[in-house]
């Protein structure tokens, strides 16, 4: 994977050429390097491995409410009621 995209294992959670390895990922990163078996950890580190995913979740409703928040960001919270 990383070798085709470069990007320090943004893999995603539902990556279609291997779910497994995104499930992997994604169970790495909710445990976090300190949970990790130290060596573990360490070998990640060494190959740059990005403990917080920038990738931005697609769900329905983080779409939803990123539009929100843009749009508090905009017009502020009184624009919400009515």
């Amino acid at each position: 994977y990383e070798a085709e995209n470069q990007n320090n294992y943004q893999i995603p959670k539902k990556y279609p050429n291997d779910p497994e390895l995104g499930a992997w990922v994604t169970g790495l990163r909710r445990l976090g390097p300190d949970v990790v078996q130290d060596e573990h950890s360490q070998r990640l580190n060494e190959v740059s491995f990005t403990w917080v995913s920038t990738r931005k979740c697609g769900s329905k409703f983080m779409k939803q409410y990123r539009e929100l928040v843009e749009r508090v960001a905009e017009y502020g919270r009184e624009d919400l009621v009515g």
